[in-house]
């Protein structure tokens, strides 16, 4: 049941290839850059779950929040989930979601970070139906290497229709990198040698053609697509 789009046939690929591996459930929590992987914005998806757990992940879902996400992208590299258990805080929310979800399956997990391109990332979460002695298992980097390869086609393949989809001008370009610098529209007009009306009539055009309404957001939306960086 998964929560947002990837492409079918991608995501379908990834469960085929990684359940011949032995794989007996496995989900993917895709973050778009700058957020937080408990927040609207990321992507989930499960596979082989118990649907009991599903509905009552779901249905509390804004009540919440999943730390274990971001904790496993803090993490930095594979972490078995007896160990996550034991790390994560030990909060109210945190002990109830673990007591439910260790209801309906056993704790034999493990997670894995993938950082993609243009600052996005991914934690995916699979087991295979048995408890490893430990993250480095030569299946669990196996499951990893192809995790991170289908992981890094979809960005690029989502960057490059995002940004087919936005044509910014060479002047809205370099507007663009400067505000990522944290120049102001005055700043901005003094160093490109234009009046402070064109800088905010350029903004304008940029917000549109962004679909952005104010400036963090653009400039966050440019670096998120790679057409600026600092």
């Amino acid at each position: 049941m998964p929560v947002g789009q990837l492409p079918e046939a991608l995501l379908e690929d990834l469960w085929l290839t990684i359940a011949a591996q032995g794989v007996q459930r496995c989900s993917l929590f895709v973050v778009p850059p700058f957020h937080s992987a408990s927040g609207e914005q990321t992507l989930q998806f499960w596979w082989g779950y118990h649907p009991d757990w599903l509905e009552h992940y779901f249905a509390h879902r804004g009540d919440h929040r999943d730390d274990i996400p971001d904790y496993v992208l803090d993490f930095g590299k594979a972490i078995l989930w007896d160990d996550i258990v034991k790390r994560v805080p030990k909060t109210e929310e945190n002990q109830n979601l673990k007591a439910i979800f260790f209801r309906h399956h056993k704790n034999d997990g493990v997670s894995v970070p993938l950082y993609g391109p243009y600052g996005h990332n991914a934690a995916i979460t699979f087991s295979f139906g048995e408890m490893l002695e430990s993250a480095e298992d030569s299946r669990v980097t196996k499951i990893a290497d192809l995790a991170r390869k289908a992981f890094t086609d979809y960005i690029l393949l989502s960057h490059d229709a995002a940004v087919s989809g936005i044509l910014l001008s060479p002047r809205e370009l370099e507007i663009m990198a400067l505000s990522a610098k944290g120049d102001s529209n005055k700043e901005l007009a003094r160093k490109l040698g234009i009046s402070p009306n064109s800088v905010d009539t350029y903004m304008r055009r940029i917000f549109a053609k962004l679909n952005v309404g104010d400036r963090v957001q653009a400039v966050v939306r440019c670096m998120a697509l790679g057409l600026v960086r600092l």
